[in-house]
């Protein structure tokens, strides 16, 4: 089913969980990204330690780490070099230049008369090994984005990604406006605590605006005019919920919020293409731009192009 879908309040509770582990590690310590929507709604996320065979949990703090959902998948990306340094990682490279992963995908409903008998079941479970070629990169080359495209007759948007360190893109988001609104923010829409997903924080932030009370940045305020008329009102935290409740790019008024383009190949010396389904019947007659944004790095470092098309009569 689809990704990290909230839990009722006494559950089934679903938890995702990413990790990595040296296989030479003294102490069989492992490391990863723990996701976790409970209790009706309470989210648990972050960098996590896994002690040896007792499975204990400690959350990490200070890890750069970075997430998002991609159809019934969830992407993450985490700093190795903030974690080599831990006692528990053990020596780094290893003779083998390989790391171990784990993904696990499971549930749990808990008993709250006698914990023992709680339940926790397995959904999926994938390990695999990683042989590196190596164990670190020295700066980083701006990806490059080339034959961006619109097929309005099959509703598919296109672009090509090439990354010459052979990086995946962290981010990578398409946006349709009116050609002359100026609607690039350069961040998911309505994302104002940078986590990647919209979710209540950022309904808060929101309506803060609305009621004149607020901290937030050009650029937050700028992610969240949804129909860019300079003006943050109730109709902006409206399309907000919307959102939040069917988790879908929706159009309002001939504009959508930035939409997540899944991966149609993945060979690097070939380039990677990267695709978006786009009803275009929503659209009203108009000059319009497709706006493409990738970064295998940070939002701070989105590279960019666009493409412009026409709607008909």
């Amino acid at each position: 089913d689809e990704c990290c879908a909230f839990g009722d309040l006494f559950g089934p509770w679903y938890f995702y969980l990413i990790g990595v582990t040296n296989p030479i590690s003294p102490y069989g310590d492992s490391y990863g990204f723990f996701h976790c929507y409970a209790l009706s709604g309470l989210y648990h996320i972050g960098m996590i330690k896994l002690h040896g065979e007792g499975s204990e949990i400690e959350y990490l703090d200070g890890i750069d780490y970075n997430f998002a959902y991609n159809g019934n998948a969830l992407e993450v990306y985490f700093d190795l070099d903030s974690l080599i340094t831990d006692e528990g990682f053990g020596p780094w490279p290893n003779e083998s230049n390989a790391l171990v992963t784990l993904t696990n995908t499971f549930g749990g409903v808990l008993d709250f008369e006698n914990i023992e008998d709680s339940v926790i079941e397995e959904y999926d479970i994938m390990r695999s090994t990683i042989l590196m070629d190596t164990q670190s990169q020295q700066g980083n080359s701006a990806p490059n984005l080339s034959n961006p495209s619109v097929d309005i007759d099959l509703n598919k948007i296109n672009v090509e990604y090439q990354d010459d360190d052979n990086n995946l893109p962290i981010h990578k988001f398409v946006q349709v406006c009116q050609s002359d609104y100026v609607c690039d923010c350069g961040v998911v829409d309505g994302d104002l605590t940078g986590d990647s997903i919209t979710n209540i924080l950022d309904i808060v932030g929101i309506v803060s605006v609305v009621m004149n009370n607020t901290t937030l940045d050009d650029s937050q305020i700028c992610s969240i005019d949804t129909d860019f008329n300079s003006l943050i009102n109730i109709l902006d935290v409206v399309k907000i919920v919307n959102i939040i409740i069917i988790n879908e790019s929706v159009v309002i008024n001939d504009t959508s919020l930035f939409s997540q383009m899944t991966t149609q190949s993945n060979q690097y010396s070939d380039g990677v293409q990267y695709q978006i389904d786009y009803d275009f019947s929503t659209l009203t007659p108009g000059e319009y731009m497709a706006i493409y944004l990738f970064s295998d790095d940070s939002e701070d470092d989105l590279v960019k192009t666009q493409v412009i098309f026409n709607i008909s009569e």
